[in-house]
């Protein structure tokens, strides 16, 4: 599972740098925050936002799939979002926590289950 979480955290890491090599940037607004369901009735289900932003007179948007609670964002803010000029779907909010949460989680996640894993077979063969 320890690898598992590496490799993922490696692949997003190279598909954000991937986004970022080719990535455009233009002003975006916060429209909704959708409630991200943990699958549990919880008041602290996460939240992300909706955000709409305008290319050559056409509307586009997306939904971060990073989602915080509290939410990090309100209806109304202006964001920066970064996106790719051949296909404008794939879009980003431009923030750090946008970008790279996703990377940081699965490599800690990965790293502690490995460091786990390793501890766990270490004492199964001692004893």
């Amino acid at each position: 599972m320890g690898l598992l979480g590496l490799l993922l955290s490696v692949a997003i890491a190279g598909r954000q740098l991937a986004l970022l090599a080719v990535a455009q940037s233009a002003p975006g607004t916060v429209i909704e925050m959708v409630r991200m369901a943990s699958g549990r009735l919880s008041a602290a289900d996460a939240y992300a936002p909706r955000v709409r932003f305008v290319l050559d007179a056409v509307e586009h948007e997306f939904v971060s799939p990073v989602g915080s609670y509290p939410p990090a964002f309100q209806i109304g803010d202006t964001v920066r979002v970064l996106y790719d000029p051949a296909n404008p779907r794939r879009a980003m909010v431009d923030s750090s926590g946008q970008l790279w949460a996703p990377v940081a989680v699965c490599a800690v996640l990965g790293l502690l289950l490995g460091g786990l894993g390793a501890w766990l077979l270490r004492k199964s063969r001692v004893a």
